[in-house]
């Protein structure tokens, strides 16, 4: 007991700042064991507690979308979560205010914030979003950011994502299509405009193949891959984010 006591004290001796990124690290993989670290001893609870930068990297992968049912303990650490900057509460604030409570600007401003801090998720919907507008400048901001992603080979799975998301809330925005409305302030967003506007492009054939269900060339976590032309495989992309409405 006197060892475990002694090692309590030489860990507690550690400077803030490096007590702060090892409880960071604990927090990016479990929130059960960032709890944990609070019952050790008091100075551990109160660094936890007043420190935004601990919970700027919590890890929500076990927390609901949309938690329908929370108690005020848990209401408290989420909205924690949220003031300190953490880019999967931003990204989850930023996808209810776009596509539940039609809150264009706000949703896409959080998006945006979460994408700028690492959220890939996050970048994927902010470019879709920009590739349906009828600005090219926008258009081209798009393109930018899904080439990230592509380079990443994260694009499905960041769809998947989304899809699930989506799928736990009924999503009443629909300016996406094209149906605009006094909500959507002044945006102009459009699905049947092509980023590759070439009939003959081989890309084409490659996205017909691929929508056939033909046998793939690579694995499955690729599939854009087998789309030569850039443009091409964002415009085939569009048309697997709009499927997630239907």
């Amino acid at each position: 007991m006197a060892s475990h006591d002694a090692s309590n004290t030489n860990v507690e001796s550690l400077p803030s700042h490096v007590l702060s990124e090892i409880f960071a690290t604990v927090a990016s993989s479990s929130v059960a064991d960032l709890y944990a670290l609070k019952t050790c001893s008091r100075s551990f609870q109160n660094l936890i507690e007043e420190d935004d930068y601990i919970y700027k990297h919590v890890c929500m992968q076990k927390i609901p979308y949309i938690p329908w049912f929370i108690t005020p303990q848990e209401s408290s650490f989420l909205t924690r979560c949220k003031q300190s900057g953490n880019p999967e509460s931003l990204f989850r604030e930023g996808m209810v205010k776009f596509f539940k409570e039609v809150k264009t600007d706000s949703g896409l401003e959080r998006l945006k914030e979460a994408s700028q801090k690492g959220h890939t998720e996050a970048r994927y919907v902010w470019g879709m979003i920009l590739l349906c507008s009828e600005e090219e400048d926008e258009r081209k901001q798009g393109v930018e950011l899904l080439r990230y992603l592509g380079k990443l080979r994260c694009v499905k799975t960041c769809r998947k994502k989304v899809k699930e998301f989506l799928g736990m809330m009924w999503i009443i925005n629909r300016t996406l299509f094209g149906n605009n409305n006094n909500n959507n302030n002044g945006r102009d967003y459009h699905h049947q405009r092509l980023l590759c506007g070439s009939k003959m492009c081989r890309g084409l054939q490659e996205i017909a193949r691929l929508e056939r269900g033909w046998p793939r060339v690579i694995g499955e976590e690729d599939e854009d891959e087998d789309i030569s032309c850039e443009l091409c495989k964002w415009d085939y992309e569009l048309r697997q984010f709009y499927k997630i409405y239907r």
